[in-house]
C-alpha cells in the first residue's frame, strides 16, 4: 500500500522538535513533518475566513473557538488534502506530542492497515475505550472497535483517501474543534473506529501543555464552561446513540447491504465466474422487481423513449437490464478474475488506431462511454493492447461497500480518480502528461447543459468535450456489448473537434444508437431525464 505519515508540527514549538525527530525515526513507514498553521501569525480575515459561530449543525458548539483551535482544524484539513492530492491509499496523521511504543504499535498498525480501506478512519487513541464499544475485528495482539461516541483527541489517526475526501467535503465551514467535529459521524457520513492497544501515548503535559492556548478564565466563567461542556457532551452522546435518526438508519442500512454483498461474494467464490455472474443477475432481477421505486423509474424511462412498445416487451427489457446490472457489478467486484476473460476481447473500429497514434505521439486521450453492456471490459481490453486507461468514478454513497467497488475498478487500469474538484485537477494532470482516461457520460449532472438523448431533453456534462478541445486530445466513443459468445467492443470514429455542445450531442446520438439496437443493455434505472422537470410529464406505467 502507498502509505505515508504526516506529523503536524508548529515551528515555534521548539520543545517538541526532539519528540518529532524520535517519532520519524521510530515509524515503520515514510514520514514527513507538516508545518502546522500558526493561528497567532495569521491576520484576522485569513484566519476566520470560513469560521462560523452559528452553524446549522446540531448539537451547536457552545464555546467561542480560539485561534489555536481554528489553526489546528485547518492544519488537519490541509493534511487530508495532501492525502488526496498525492493519491495515497491512506495517511497516518500525528500530532507533534505523540510517542510510539513499537512493540505495541506495530501489530496495531498491521491490523489497521489490513482494514483501513474498509473502515476509512481508525484512531490510535491514547486513552482506553468504554467497555461497551463494539469489536469489529481482532487478532492475537489487538482489536479494532467501534465506540458508541467517537473519542476526542487526534494524537494519531489513520485515514484512507476516500475518507479524507469525504471529510474534506463536510468540513468546509469550521464551527467547533476538529476532534469534536469527527464525533458527528451522522453529519460527516464517515464512521470512526479505534485500534487498541494502540502503542501511542502523548506527552503534552510533560512539555508545557497544549499549543492551543486559551486565556485565563474567572471562576464564574469556569463554572459556566463546565456546565455547557457537560450539556454539549450529553447532546453528542444522544446524537450518537439516542433515538435512531434518518442518517443513523441509513448507515445501518448501508452496513446491512455491505454485509449481504460480502456474504454473497464469499459464498459465490466456490462457483466459476460466469455462473457467479448469472446467479447475481437473477438475484438483481428479483430485487429490482421487489423495489417499486426502481421498477417504476425504469418503466417510466422505457415508456418515455418507446411509448408504442408493448408492455410485455418493456417488462422483458427490464428483466434484461436487471440481469445485466447484476452480472456487470459481480464482474467488477471479481475484476481480477474477470480481467483474464476481458483482456482477450478484440477491439474493432477506427478509434483503436486513433488511440495508438495518440500514444505514439505521447498525447493523452479521452474515452467516452455509458452504462451500457459491460463498460469495465473496455479498460481491460485496452490494457491488454498496451493502452492502459484510468477512470473517473463517483465514490459510492455506502462507505462500507465503497472499498470493494473501488478495488474492482482499480484492476482495470490506473489511475482511479474520485469525482470532485481535487479529482478533476488530477485527471487534467494525467491527460496532459499523455495518459488516457475513460468517462461514463450518460448520467444527469446538476451543472450540465440541456441537450437531447434519444429524442428527449437530457442535462449532459460538456466536460469531456471541453477538455478535448482545450488540450487538443482525441475524444473517442467506445462501447462494449454483451453477445451470445461473450463481448463485442467497438471503438468508434473520434468525434470531430467543433464546439463542446455539438461534440457531446454527437456522443449522445451515438450512445442512443447503441441503446436502440440493444435496449436491454443500458441502465434504464438512472434518472436520466429527470422526469417532470421539462414540462414533459410521463405517466408511470408500472410493469
Amino acid at each position: 500500500m502507498n502509505i505515508k505519515a504526516f506529523i503536524i508540527h508548529l515551528e515555534r514549538a521548539t520543545a517538541r522538535k526532539p519528540i518529532v525527530a524520535d517519532l520519524i525515526a521510530a515509524l515503520p513507514i515514510p514520514a514527513e513533518v507538516f508545518p502546522a498553521i500558526d493561528g497567532a501569525a495569521l491576520d484576522h480575515d485569513t484566519l476566520y475566513s470560513n469560521v462560523t459561530q452559528t452553524s446549522h449543525v446540531r448539537p451547536h458548539y457552545p464555546f467561542e473557538l480560539s485561534k489555536g483551535e481554528i489553526a489546528c482544524y485547518k492544519s488537519h484539513r490541509a493534511v487530508w488534502q495532501k492525502i488526496v492530492d498525492e493519491e495515497l491509499d491512506a495517511g497516518l496523521v500525528f500530532g507533534d506530542d505523540a510517542v510510539v511504543n513499537l512493540s505495541a504499535f506495530e501489530p496495531a498498525f498491521e491490523l489497521a492497515k489490513a482494514h483501513i480501506d474498509e473502515l476509512g478512519v481508525i484512531q490510535f487513541q491514547t486513552r482506553p475505550l468504554a467497555k461497551n464499544a463494539e469489536v469489529l475485528v481482532e487478532d492475537a495482539f489487538c482489536k479494532i472497535r467501534r465506540p458508541e461516541v467517537v473519542p476526542l483527541r487526534l494524537t494519531a489517526t489513520f485515514i484512507s483517501k476516500i475518507a479524507a475526501s469525504r471529510l474534506l467535503a463536510t468540513t468546509k465551514t469550521i464551527d467547533r474543534p476538529v476532534d469534536s467535529f469527527m464525533q458527528l459521524t451522522n453529519m460527516t457520513g464517515q464512521p470512526v473506529a479505534v485500534v487498541e492497544p494502540s502503542g501511542i501515548s502523548e506527552v503534552s503535559d510533560d512539555i508545557g501543555g497544549t499549543t492551543i492556548q486559551q486565556r485565563e478564565k474567572s471562576t464564574a466563567e469556569r463554572i459556566s464552561r463546565e456546565f455547557h461542556r457537560a450539556r454539549y457532551r450529553w447532546s453528542v452522546r444522544r446524537a450518537s446513540i439516542g433515538r435512531p435518526s434518518t442518517l443513523r438508519l441509513k448507515n445501518t442500512n448501508y452496513r446491512v447491504q455491505a454485509t449481504l454483498i460480502r456474504g454473497f461474494l464469499a459464498a459465490a467464490k466456490v462457483l466459476p465466474l460466469p455462473l457467479r455472474a448469472a446467479l447475481a443477475g437473477h438475484l438483481t432481477n428479483a430485487a429490482i422487481h421487489l423495489v417499486p421505486s426502481l421498477r417504476r423509474r425504469a418503466t417510466d424511462n422505457l415508456h418515455r423513449v418507446f411509448p408504442d412498445m408493448d408492455p410485455i416487451q418493456r417488462r422483458q427489457i427490464l428483466g434484461q437490464v436487471a440481469r445485466n446490472t447484476g452480472r456487470t457489478l459481480t464482474e467488477i467486484l471479481f475484476n481480477q478474475e474477470f480481467a483474464a476473460q476481458a483482456e482477450a476481447i478484440p477491439i474493432n473500429g477506427p478509434g483503436l488506431e486513433a488511440l495508438r497514434e495518440a500514444r505514439a505521439k505521447g498525447k493523452g486521450a479521452i474515452i467516452v462511454s455509458g452504462h451500457f453492456g459491460q463498460w469495465e471490459a473496455i479498460r481491460h481490453a485496452l490494457k491488454a493492447q498496451g493502452l492502459e486507461t484510468g477512470a473517473l468514478y463517483r465514490p459510492n454513497n455506502n462507505p462500507h461497500y465503497e472499498p470493494l467497488f473501488r478495488r474492482g475498478i482499480k484492476a482495470g487500469g490506473a489511475p482511479i480518480i474520485a469525482r470532485g474538484s481535487v479529482g478533476n485537477r488530477n485527471m487534467i494532470k494525467h491527460i496532459r502528461s499523455g495518459g488516457f482516461i475513460a468517462l461514463l457520460m450518460d448520467q444527469y449532472i446538476q451543472d450540465g447543459t440541456t441537450l437531447t438523448f434519444m429524442g428527449h431533453p437530457a442535462v449532459t456534462s460538456l466536460s469531456a468535450a471541453q477538455m478535448a478541445l482545450r488540450y487538443d486530445l482525441p475524444l473517442i466513443p467506445i462501447f462494449s456489448k454483451r453477445t451470445r459468445d461473450g463481448f463485442e467492443i467497438v471503438a468508434e470514429e473520434p468525434i470531430p473537434h467543433t464546439h463542446a455542445r455539438e461534440m457531446m450531442q454527437t456522443f449522445n446520438d451515438r450512445l442512443g444508437e447503441q441503446v436502440r439496437a440493444a435496449p436491454g443493455q443500458w441502465h434504464w434505472l438512472h434518472n436520466r431525464w429527470k422526469i417532470g422537470q421539462w414540462n414533459d410529464p410521463t405517466p408511470s406505467h408500472d410493469a
